[in-house]
């Protein structure tokens, strides 16, 4: 599966040395949908407009966004308050979301208790990669090469959309390995 046929749109919340690195390696490989970020510092969101790496110059994204893989790249104490700022975004078509989160238990429990509409199309990923740097200025578009990325699946996934998120790590040269929540914990 290509990433294209999978996905016409990416939207990566957090834009750190993690979602940065992702804008990054999306920008290198060519992918050919839009690419949308979002972060709680507008200036970091001006800057990767400025770079070429995301569509949007601000936090307006006023057009309907079909077939759009979300991923939240942010600390996991702050998963919650992400996704309610993004259900701001009516917008939003039938999305698919991943997360770059460490731990991946609390993750699965927070969405069971407080957004279990959003469970069966939240598949759990965790790329093992990363620099003792932070910030977009310190991302990179290699960051993922060969390194592993673990997909956790749950009972409400479906296996196409596991395979979907398999596929997107795949494009930034990560290898995937399917692991349960609480083994990856």
């Amino acid at each position: 599966m290509k990433l294209e046929k999978a996905f016409d749109n990416i939207l990566v919340v957090g834009l750190g040395l993690v979602g940065g690195s992702i804008l990054k390696s999306l920008k290198y490989y060519s992918f050919g949908g839009d690419v949308y970020g979002l972060d709680s510092d507008h200036k970091i969101i001006t800057e990767a407009h400025k770079l070429g790496l995301i569509k949007n110059q601000d936090t307006k994204i006023t057009h309907e966004l079909k077939k759009t893989l979300v991923i939240f790249s942010i600390p996991t104490l702050s998963i919650d308050k992400a996704i309610k700022e993004l259900k701001k975004y009516s917008n939003l078509i039938d999305p698919l979301f991943t997360d770059t989160c460490s731990v991946k238990s609390s993750v699965l429990e927070s969405l069971k208790k407080e957004n279990p509409e959003l469970l069966s199309n939240f598949v759990l990923s965790h790329p093992i990669a990363g620099s003792e740097k932070n910030g977009l200025s310190s991302s990179l578009p290699n960051l993922f090469e060969k390194k592993l990325t673990i997909i956790c699946p749950h009972e409400d996934n479906r296996d196409s959309d596991l395979k979907k998120v398999e596929c997107f790590w795949n494009e930034l040269k990560s290898l995937t390995k399917r692991l349960p929540p609480d083994y990856h914990d």
